[in-house]
This record gives C-alpha cells, sequence and structure tokens, in this order.
C-alpha cells in the first residue's frame, strides 16, 4: 500500500487519518491501530478478510466501535521469548 492509497474500510475512498501502535511487553508484541472513520459493512465476497486474519494470527484480539472510529488492540507472544 503506497502512502496514496486510502484507508477504505473506514473512509471510503479518500484521504484518511490512522494511527498504528506496535510496541514489546516482556515476551509479547502489542500493536493498536486505530482510525476515526465509521464501521461499515462488509461490500463484496472477495473483500474484508483483515479481522479474520488478525484473528487467526494473534493470541488476543480487541475491537472497540465508536461513533468516534475503530480502536483494534491485538497481542502475540513471540516464538522463543519467555516472559
Amino acid at each position: 500500500m503506497s502512502d496514496q492509497d486510502p484507508i477504505e474500510h473506514a473512509y471510503g475512498a479518500r484521504p484518511a487519518h490512522f494511527e498504528v501502535e506496535g510496541r514489546l511487553e516482556d515476551s509479547d508484541v502489542v500493536l493498536r491501530v486505530r482510525d476515526y472513520g465509521s464501521w461499515r459493512p462488509p461490500r463484496g465476497s472477495h473483500r474484508g478478510r483483515g479481522l479474520r486474519l488478525i484473528n487467526a494470527l494473534m493470541e488476543d484480539v480487541q475491537v472497540d466501535r465508536g461513533e468516534g472510529g475503530t480502536e483494534v488492540r491485538m497481542r502475540r507472544r513471540l516464538a522463543g521469548r519467555e516472559a
């Protein structure tokens, strides 16, 4: 994705603002993605795989949706790292 591509799921096909944060906590990688758009229903059968992929790849996922946007927090233990 280039810096010119829209974040379609939250904003439609227009420029968008979003935040991505990643950090290590002990043996876990913790990620947070936040947008300020509105939740939209899926459009088509070959789209909308993001949350399915996140849930399949991460050990803990929390999605908070509200009128001011959506925040997804995810956590996964790194292989070979002990707490």
